[in-house]
């Protein structure tokens, strides 16, 4: 029997022979050799099913600020759609077309949110200023850094995303 290195090559063969010299094959009969790490642990895999949820090291009990939420429903999905077609998938400002492009906020989000008392996602799916068209411009990212609330630099501070 072949005297065995403590990375699992075979004494005296050289990396390039070994192929994947960091690890010691499994014996998984697959397709492709399979390896594992020195120093693997299966309970240490970050996106295991036991790190999610409750088991996050970052869970804070469920909470999601709204305007996260709301920015993810599809009525927000389709506001910004139909401003992209309003504009033409064009920046007003330096008129490029397509790249990439972002709708701006003409009147801010959370200042939107905040002056029509919207706590919930079903109060923001009824409330008409938020979904209207007029108050949203197609940007490219250049122009939209030089707006005056871009990135929440505006007076009235809310959660962010």
């Amino acid at each position: 029997m072949p005297k065995v290195c403590k990375d699992g090559r075979i004494w005296g063969q050289t990396n390039k022979e070994a192929g994947s010299h960091l690890g010691i094959k499994t014996g998984k009969k697959t397709g492709k050799e399979n390896y594992i790490k020195k120093g693997y642990n299966p309970n240490s895999i970050p996106n295991g099913p036991w790190r999610k949820g409750k088991e996050a090291p970052n869970w804070k009990g469920g909470i999601t600020f709204l305007s996260c939420s709301i920015r993810h429903l599809l009525e927000y999905k389709l506001w910004r759609h139909k401003i992209f077609v309003r504009d033409g998938f064009a920046c007003v400002e330096c008129h490029k077309i397509g790249g990439r492009l972002n709708v701006h906020h003409i009147k801010s989000f959370v200042q939107t949110l905040k002056e029509n008392h919207i706590t919930t996602i079903g109060e923001a799916q009824m409330c008409k200023e938020l979904w209207d068209v007029n108050n949203g411009v197609s940007l490219c990212k250049k122009c939209h850094k030089l707006t005056t609330n871009y990135g929440g630099r505006t007076s009235v501070k809310g959660d962010r995303c």
